[in-house]
């Protein structure tokens, strides 16, 4: 079946092979880079964008005949030996042998009916359609996803706590970070979490955030300030449209987790380089609540409770 597949469609097995080399590339590399979490998160990162635009470029070449892939002469050459002509050359007849009148004359039996066949389902023609209804579960989910942030974001209330925004002044300028951020609180958020996609970057904290005593709330606006100067929610967006494009590649599924993880790191590195001390955010990140996330949304500093930051971590870039 496979073979039938790829002789309808000859453009799938580019495909398969040049997603899978560039997501096999990438994830190596990140693998490789494991105790740099920078440098691991941009190898990742180009191998999706290798796996983007890679085949779409191959296909491209291929069309316009550039390059090696220049298509094979097509200009008939004149036979080297001409065919001999045996117009004037005649058989003889074969002796007919006749017949004897008392030979049993054959038995002529009725042709046999053609039995019905059942109709059998061809998979060759439904595997794109099938696919195409699969990316379009997935593009939907990925709006409604991208709504809900989005519906979160407007919700929230704005907070004017001199203290929490002079921490969020104090973290902006440790990591030269410009941009205007806003602090807003929402009942819905266990976590602080930083909503990138609009004019102003939107930090969401929990609405009992003035009862959160004890926490390290320099390294977690760092933490999620990192996310919005690193544009992680743009790395993160590539994932998700390459898992919508392409959800029969698996590798493409543990990209897209590796990406986010190498992300979550990436920024632990960055608040160690400002200077915060690694046990003290290691017990702040301990003392927050998990939740869900938005696919759209950058890695929250609740993801980070599976673990503690290194100390040795390298400086940010």
């Amino acid at each position: 079946m496979i073979q039938d597949v790829l002789a309808q469609h000859p453009w799938l097995w580019p495909l398969v092979w040049q997603s899978t080399l560039c997501l096999a590339a990438g994830l190596r590399g990140s693998f490789l880079l494991r105790r740099r979490a920078v440098r691991a998160h941009q190898v990742l990162l180009l191998g999706l964008i290798g796996m983007a635009f890679l085949p779409a470029i191959s296909q491209l070449v291929r069309r316009n005949q550039w390059g090696l892939f220049v298509a094979g002469r097509t200009v008939s050459l004149p036979l080297r030996h001409e065919r001999a002509v045996y117009d004037d050359f005649t058989l003889p007849d074969r002796p007919t042998i006749g017949r004897s009148s008392d030979a049993p004359t054959p038995i002529e039996t009725p042709p046999e009916t053609a039995r019905p066949t059942a109709a059998r389902f061809d998979w060759t023609r439904a595997i794109v359609p099938a696919w195409l209804a699969i990316s379009s579960v997935l593009l939907l989910r990925l709006t409604v996803q991208f709504l809900l942030g989005r519906r979160l974001a407007r919700r929230s209330e704005a907070v004017d706590d001199a203290q929490l925004l002079h921490l969020l002044e104090v973290a902006k300028s440790r990591l030269g970070f410009r941009a205007e951020v806003r602090i807003r609180a929402s009942a819905r958020v266990r976590s602080p979490i930083i909503w990138c996609w609009g004019r102003r970057a939107v930090l969401l904290v929990p609405s009992e955030f003035r009862s959160s005593a004890g926490l390290d709330w320099p390294s977690i606006l760092c933490h999620e300030l990192a996310h919005a100067a690193r544009r992680d929610h743009v790395s993160r967006l590539l994932a998700e449209l390459m898992v919508c494009l392409l959800p029969w590649q698996p590798l493409a599924w543990w990209a897209r987790q590796r990406l986010a993880a190498l992300s979550e790191e990436a920024c632990d590195d960055w608040v160690i380089a400002c200077g915060q001390q690694a046990t003290g955010y290691a017990r702040t990140l301990l003392g927050l609540a998990p939740h869900a996330q938005a696919a759209l949304l950058p890695g929250g500093v609740e993801r980070e409770t599976r673990r503690q930051p290194r100390e040795d971590s390298a400086a940010a870039g």
